[in-house]
């Protein structure tokens, strides 16, 4: 038999008396119960457990309580997937979503690169209107999050921005490795400025 882990053994104990605690009819496998198997890395977040089954509506309203934007897509202005920019210029961009539950804030991260930057939130729509926004209703955090600081209900929502390419690169180390182990590895980075060449005609 596979032995187990301390953390799995206590997992699976703690398991089994809650069950026997709160619904002393249900029924446990005899056989080991595992998440993930030996060597998981990962996190278990929001863990939850019900003393009653769930029926299909509260699962469903529990997962978009957690899940409360769909069909989100980041395109150029004119709806295209790509776009192009000029060296050390700037771009439109929209972001567009469905907002499937009212909610009392939102943020947005994006992922981008280090040479480019939100530099202004031009417009927000819900359902093809443009929202009347007071100041402060909209900023910018780190120069790639937006929040927007205000009660937004459920609708089809479309952010206009304004994205700025600094040309400014980082150079790092990642990992290091000898013949058995392959580990983490940041160094002080270089930065690099990409500049255009000098008009010498």
């Amino acid at each position: 038999m596979q032995k187990m882990k301390i953390p799995q053994i206590i997992f699976i104990l703690g398991f089994c008396l809650c069950v026997d605690i709160f619904s002393p009819s249900f029924a446990v496998a005899a056989s080991e119960a595992t998440i993930g198997g030996n060597g998981y890395e990962g996190v278990i977040d929001e863990t939850t457990i019900h003393d009653t089954v769930l029926t299909g509506v509260e699962i469903l309203e529990n997962y978009q309580d957690v899940v409360f934007i769909k069909n989100m897509v980041i395109t150029d202005e004119n709806d295209r997937s790509s776009t192009k920019c000029v060296l050390d210029g700037s771009f439109l961009g929209k972001i567009n979503f469905d907002l499937t539950r009212n909610v009392d804030a939102l943020k947005i991260g994006l992922n981008l690169p280090q040479c480019i930057a939100i530099r202004d939130i031009n417009e927000v729509y819900k359902d093809g209107t443009e929202l009347v926004l007071a100041e402060g209703d909209v900023s910018l955090i780190n120069g790639n999050i937006i929040f927007i600081n205000k009660n937004l209900v459920i609708g089809n929502y479309e952010i206009n921005i304004v994205l700025k390419d600094s040309r400014l690169i980082t150079v790092n180390t990642k990992f290091v490795s000898d013949t058995n182990n392959n580990i983490s590895c940041e160094g002080t980075p270089l930065q690099v400025e990409i500049v255009e060449l000098p008009d010498i005609i």
